[in-house]
Formats: structure tokens, sequence, C-alpha cells
């Protein structure tokens, strides 16, 4: 009987703790730098997602604002892979754009795809030391990879409405690239421009 009883107190005690301990990692798991990025980088896709076994040299929020920034050291491979989710992602975004300009043009605009805005800045040939006002956004003599942004803002036929009047637009600058003692790094910077020399952190 005694041991019916332990029983009768030990297994809700379990369960209780157990749910606990998931809820707790849901939460954590939701505060992380993978769950954080997967959300923002690209809003319909989610297909961009940091790198299992990356390093975090340094990841700072603002849970104010949701401004964020973040660096990684990630291998060859992951950042092979994270390029071509981009190159990928800013392939979908311009075929999108060419279908509806062309049903722009024949006087139809009742298409959408729901496509986030990507833009491959590397196309203007920036050069790395204006990519960003902060230095940890890359290195010296370093290799850059690819340079994106992609965008919260709402366009009319290519997105649902994220971005209201009045509300703030965030835009993701995307930095991969290899340094001079052939390490890779993967930069993000997202900030809808009201802290763009700094993040407060909590």
């Amino acid at each position: 009987m005694k041991k019916y009883k332990r029983l009768f107190v030990t297994v809700p005690i379990t369960v209780i703790l157990l749910v606990f301990i998931v809820i707790l990692g849901l939460h954590k798991y939701k505060e992380s730098p993978r769950y954080l990025i997967k959300r923002t980088i690209m809003r319909y896709e989610q297909d961009f997602s940091l790198p299992f076994f990356a390093t975090r040299i340094r990841f700072d929020y603002d849970w104010e604002t949701g401004n964020y920034i973040g660096k990684f050291m990630i291998g060859e491979t992951s950042a092979q892979r994270l390029k071509a989710k981009l190159e990928a992602a800013q392939q979908r975004y311009s075929e999108a754009s060419s279908i509806l300009r062309s049903m722009a043009a024949n006087g139809s605009n009742a298409w959408a795809s729901n496509t986030t805005s990507v833009v491959n800045r590397l196309d203007y040939n920036t050069e790395c030391d204006r990519i960003f006002p902060e230095e940890w956004m890359g290195e010296e003599d370093a290799d850059i990879l690819c340079y994106y942004v992609t965008s919260s803002y709402y366009y009319e036929g290519l997105t649902e409405e994220y971005t209201k009047p009045g509300e703030d637009v965030f835009d993701n600058y995307i930095v991969i690239f290899k340094n001079k003692n052939g390490r890779y790094f993967l930069c993000i910077k997202r900030t809808d421009y009201s802290d763009w020399d700094g993040i407060v952190t909590r």
C-alpha cells in the first residue's frame, strides 16, 4: 500500500516537473538567436537559420525595439549553404517582382506571392569597409562571400500587409565573409535605424 501511495505522489510531481522543463525550454528557445534569426530574416520563407554548430561571437538584442546584432563563426559548408539560401530567396523575389510588373502592365494587380524582399548589395560594388559603421561587421582583407538586405516592408501585390502606416520598417543586413585566416563568419544587423550606433540590452 505504501508503495502505491508513493507512486501517487511521485508520478504527478514528475509530470509537473517535466511540463515545467518543457515550457522553460520553449521559452528559452524563443529568446535564442537561432529562433529570432529564423523568424526575422525572411518573413515568409523562414528557411534562413543559424547553423547548429555556429559559435556565437556576440548577440545583442534590444527587447524594446526588436533590433539586434549578431556575429557567429561558422564552417565553410554552412557558409555556402546560407549563401545558396539567400541567392534562392533573391531569385524568388526577382521573379515575383517581374511577374507583378507584367501583370500591372496588363491592368491586373490581384496576384500576391508573399515573397520577402531580398536585395543583393554586392551588385552595387559596395566596399567591405563601407558596409556598416561598426567594425565588427567585417575584417581587413576579408573575402566577402555575400552581402544581402532583406526587408519587412509591405509591397503591394508581393506581400501580406506586414507593416502598417506609421509602423517601423525593419531591414536585415546580412554579411558572410571569410577572413584572412580562413575562418568563416556570419554577421547580421536587424534595425529600424533608431539604434544604428548601438543596441540597448536588458
